[in-house]
């Protein structure tokens, strides 16, 4: 699937990426990425600052192998007012994963007790959440682990990931706050990887992760209380 804009307005954009395509270019890499491409369709993008001087507009990222919606700011007004939503969590992003069964080795901390016993017969029919700190694991740091708060390379903040399982088979990851990896993590931990990712389960394959919606308050609504939800 080509990358192709899923919503527009004066204000952001919203575009879908497919599996393998890079969100943006490495630090000083030029390459081909989803936000070259939106840039070469909406050049004005690139006088927005952004997360790096290399990320022009850009909110957030999804990882090379995982597809979805990306949204990305037309001003800087627009990119300022959704930076501020997306750090007080206002922003929520619904992702859509196939999963596997495949317990978790011993670089992952114990489950909660109550969680462990809820996923005993398979993955839980009624919602839930997990949380954690994260920590670099791995040759070259490429991965991440759960870890508590006192762990001496524990991230800044504190990553909730919540569940629903729908009729499909298929399983709703929603956060507010992301971290690299996060979603594989937490589900690898619950003992439930997504299938195709040979980084966090056995399996290979194409990575069946993607992101389906996206959620904020409206920019134009100075009380906050529309909700504006853009979905693939």
């Amino acid at each position: 699937m080509e990358p192709h804009i899923v919503f527009e307005d004066e204000q952001i954009i919203a575009a879908f990426k497919p599996k393998g395509l890079p969100t943006a270019p490495l630090r000083g890499i030029e390459g081909e990425s989803l936000l070259s491409w939106v840039i070469s369709k909406y050049p004005e993008i690139a006088s927005v600052h952004g997360l790096s001087d290399w990320e022009p507009g850009l909110l957030h990222r999804l990882d090379t192998p995982t597809s979805g919606l990306v949204l990305l700011a037309r001003t800087q007004k627009a990119f300022d007012q959704l930076a501020y939503l997306q750090d007080r969590s206002l922003m929520i992003k619904s992702y859509e994963a196939e999963v596997s069964g495949f317990g978790p080795d011993e670089t992952y901390p114990e489950l909660p007790e109550a969680l462990e016993s809820a996923l005993k017969d398979g993955f839980p029919a009624r919602p839930f959440a997990i949380e954690s700190y994260f920590r670099p694991f791995g040759v070259g740091r490429k991965e991440v682990r759960p870890c508590t708060r006192d762990h001496r390379n524990a991230s800044r903040h504190y990553y909730r990931t919540e569940f629903r399982l729908e009729d499909s088979g298929k399983v709703i990851c929603m956060i507010k706050k992301g971290f690299r990896h996060q979603i594989r993590c937490h589900l690898a931990w619950l003992g439930h990887p997504i299938k195709g990712d040979g980084t966090y389960g056995p399996s290979e394959g194409e990575l069946q992760l993607e992101c389906v919606k996206i959620s904020f308050p409206s920019l134009s609504d100075e009380n906050g209380i529309t909700t504006i939800s853009i979905e693939k």
